[in-house]
């Protein structure tokens, strides 16, 4: 073969070879830097993605300003600040707030939880608060001037319409026993000098008069009425 044919022959398989290939890309060293890059970003992302917090995506977001990720980083850190402004609360209302503004939200479910035992507890009944026992008072003991400062009323009284019977010869002393009480006149009653029912009366009592009783007599009849100095 002559130098001019081997010389066609070459030419004939250079063509043959683009023609082959007519749109192959020329080698670009900047893609793999391209590539290089987004293999980076990728893994960074994959390491913060399920993060609650929001410094987890402000630092992506400052590596990767314009990132294949950087709406999804901006929305969770809106939606991460909100949930921890209301998770604390004990105020159903604020849970629903976050569930309308995100149904499906990362934090829907603890949300949902905190509404129904919020409202469960808010609808279950309150214990009755019991009254304080307050200390019963203890008899004291009279001195002997205490008949001078008391005087005897009748615990069952006759209507004061009612004329009186001849008194009987008395038979015996009316004894007391101390105490102190508080009485309340339910109808009106008279203050005696003596605890018999022919005694001077020394005052009258209108109905529902608190009276303080230091002695009562044995037989049931006669209240000893301490009288104010």
């Amino acid at each position: 073969m002559t130098s001019t044919a081997r010389i066609a022959a070459t030419f004939a398989l250079v063509l043959a070879v683009f023609a082959m290939a007519p749109h192959a890309v020329p080698f670009r060293p900047d893609a793999l830097a391209d590539s290089a890059t987004d293999s980076i970003e990728v893994t960074f992302w994959n390491s913060v993605k399920d993060s609650n917090d929001p410094a987890d995506y402000q630092a992506y977001l400052k590596k990767f300003p314009n990132g294949n990720f950087a709406d999804l980083a901006n929305r969770r850190i809106v939606e991460i600040t909100f949930w921890d402004s209301v998770k604390d609360s004990n105020d159903p209302a604020d849970y629903q707030a976050y569930l309308k503004k995100y149904p499906n939200g990362r934090f829907a479910d603890q949300a949902n939880s905190r509404v129904k035992a919020l409202t469960a507890a808010s609808a279950a009944p309150q214990s009755p608060v019991q009254p304080q026992a307050q200390p019963q008072a203890q008899p004291q003991a009279q001195s002997p001037s205490a008949p001078a400062q008391s005087a005897p009323l009748q615990s069952n009284p006759a209507p004061a319409s009612a004329a009186q019977p001849p008194s009987a010869p008395a038979t015996q002393a009316v004894t007391f026993s101390d105490l102190d009480q508080k009485l309340y006149a339910k109808s009106s009653a008279r203050l005696r000098v003596q605890p018999s029912g022919t005694a001077a009366i020394l005052s009258r009592v209108a109905v529902n008069t608190v009276l303080s009783a230091n002695g009562r007599s044995t037989d049931g009849n006669w209240w000893r009425i301490a009288l104010a100095d």
